[in-house]
């Protein structure tokens, strides 16, 4: 089945894009170049509102705003992969491709799920790993690993298990999840 291709005012629960100058005033602003993929997303939408679902498990699309000022907070608590509060933290486990680090300054969050928790578009992976994959950043947990080789492959695994059957939409719970 094609998909069609639509816009936010085809969705009212997306906001409009960001614009070219936004973009590229975030990029200046945390110094890191955003993948072309991230690019994508947010020329389609700067965002979901209150009333769009979470589309991956729990986590929901942040604002432009929200990305750069959760990489400021992330990059002052977290500088060279290491917690400030506790820098000798236990040993991060990753998985293949993925820095073994608690955050890394080249991790752009771009979904978060309310609780401290982000997917992040890496821009910086290990020579195992991909320009752009997304990495899941648990605030609270030592492991971190590579959800998707990228946004575009992360959305179209969602839009696959949609069709498929793999992936619902809970009315309830506002969200598209595993069955």
């Amino acid at each position: 089945m094609a998909r069609r291709a639509r816009t936010p005012r085809s969705f009212p629960i997306y906001r409009e894009p960001a614009s070219l100058e936004q973009i590229t005033q975030a990029e200046r602003e945390i110094g890191v170049q955003f993948h072309p993929d991230l690019y994508a997303l947010l020329s389609f939408t700067n965002v979901a509102t209150s009333r769009s679902p979470s589309i991956a498990g729990a986590f929901g699309l942040m604002t432009l705003d929200e990305m750069v000022s959760t990489y400021k907070f992330l990059l002052e608590e977290f500088p060279g992969g290491k917690s400030v509060e506790n820098p000798n933290h236990a040993p991060i486990d990753a998985g293949a491709g993925v820095r073994p680090v608690w955050w890394w300054p080249k991790w752009i969050p771009f979904m978060e799920n309310g609780g401290g928790d982000y997917l992040c578009v890496d821009m910086d992976p290990t020579s195992s790993g991909n320009l752009g994959q997304i990495v899941i950043y648990y605030h609270d947990e030592t492991f971190r690993r590579k959800d998707a080789q990228g946004i575009g492959e992360m959305f179209a695994r969602i839009a696959d298990g949609l069709e498929t059957g793999t992936y619902t939409f809970n009315l309830d719970q506002g969200m598209i999840a595993k069955r």
